[in-house]
């Protein structure tokens, strides 16, 4: 244990009611702010009491934040005149302050009871945190290690093949075959990273960014459609605001929300897609989204978020049944909700609700 205190009367004071109180503790005496600084610069503590005027200066805030930044249960006394203001350090953690004039062994105990408890209780849940770590870099690099020893034969397959299309480019049949065998490697690429970032999401979205919905909405579109040159889509966005979430989980609601548009368009129309952005003092930013595509029955809609599960299950459409997952998994790392209502042959429509 560490004691600050300056004047000699109270050294004694206090020793004798801690020795008293702890006969087994080891006690060190700082006997002011530079002192104390060097004892924890170089000690370890597991309670510190200091006085809260030492040497005509007060514990100031720096001192105080280095006392509650090392995570030991601190006391802090005082005298009355200081003691009222001294209580409005009390929002710092570890620190409890008491009168010097009421220090006996059963306040020592009591408090040190207190701050002890609270200290195993810190140490706990820094102990959870850094399991929680590890366990983090841990499926890091085995999801690094499945990426790699997957995706390795998959880029020798696709290699392989356009080798093989350019030896037997006058063979038509063979040249087919081969690129079923591409569309193949490359379906299971593009099922790999889907998997990998839902995998990853969690601790790839831990801070938020600052988003214009409209302009990143309209270059999320644009590199959707690139992907899809030959569909012919009516795209508008109407209003704008400003959303506090996490980049990476926000381009995954829309990216997914753009590709199963145009993914489940009707044939025999134009697609219209509509994104209406409204801002709300009180209630945030809802975005609804809607489209004129299939649209999907009353009895699939509890089944739209389920992994692997494809409401349209036509060959023409390529797909793997882990985008919308990923949509509502998005949704709760932006602290935000969605609804959303269909009817078959007419369209979808999606309501996302922001927090500012």
């Amino acid at each position: 244990m560490l004691l600050i205190e300056d004047d000699k009367i109270d050294q004694l004071h206090l020793r004798s009611i801690l020795l008293d109180a702890y006969p087994e503790i080891e006690l060190s005496i700082a006997e002011s702010i530079s002192d104390a600084k060097g004892y924890l610069d170089q000690n370890r503590y597991d309670l510190i009491m200091s006085d809260y005027y030492l040497n005509e200066e007060s514990l100031d805030y720096r001192m105080l934040n280095k006392l509650n930044s090392i995570n030991t249960p601190v006391i802090i006394t005082s005298g009355r005149l200081e003691y009222e203001f001294s209580k409005t350090f009390n929002k710092l953690d570890h620190i409890t302050f008491i009168d010097k004039l009421d220090i006996n062994n059963r306040t020592l105990q009591t408090v040190f009871t207190k701050q002890i408890n609270g200290a195993k209780r810190q140490i706990t849940l820094m102990h959870d945190a850094e399991l929680l770590k590890k366990k983090v870099e841990i499926l890091d690099l085995f999801t690094s290690g499945i990426s790699h020893d997957l995706k390795n034969p998959l880029n020798s397959i696709i290699g392989l093949v356009d080798y093989l299309e350019k030896e037997l480019a006058t063979d038509e049949e063979k040249v087919e075959v081969l690129n079923i065998i591409k569309r193949s490697a490359h379906d299971i690429n593009e099922t790999l990273n889907t998997l990998l970032n839902y995998v990853k999401l969690d601790y790839t979205c831990e801070t938020d960014d600052s988003i214009t919905s409209k302009k990143h909405i309209q270059t999320i579109y644009d590199e959707v459609k690139g992907q899809f040159s030959k569909s012919v889509v009516n795209f508008n966005i109407n209003g704008n605001a400003l959303i506090n979430a996490p980049q990476v989980a926000f381009d995954i609601i829309f990216k997914n929300l753009i590709s199963n548009s145009i993914k489940y368009k009707t044939p025999n129309r134009p697609l219209d897609i509509t994104v209406d952005i409204r801002e709300s003092y009180n209630d945030g930013v809802t975005i609804i989204y809607s489209d004129n595509g299939l649209g999907f029955t009353e009895e699939n809609k509890g089944d739209i978020f389920l992994a692997f599960k494809r409401l349209n299950s036509s060959k023409d459409t390529k797909g793997h049944g882990i985008g919308m997952t990923l949509v509502k998994k998005s949704i709760e790392l932006c602290h935000a909700t969605i609804d959303y209502e269909s009817t078959p042959g007419v369209g979808t429509t999606f309501y996302m609700k922001f927090s500012k």
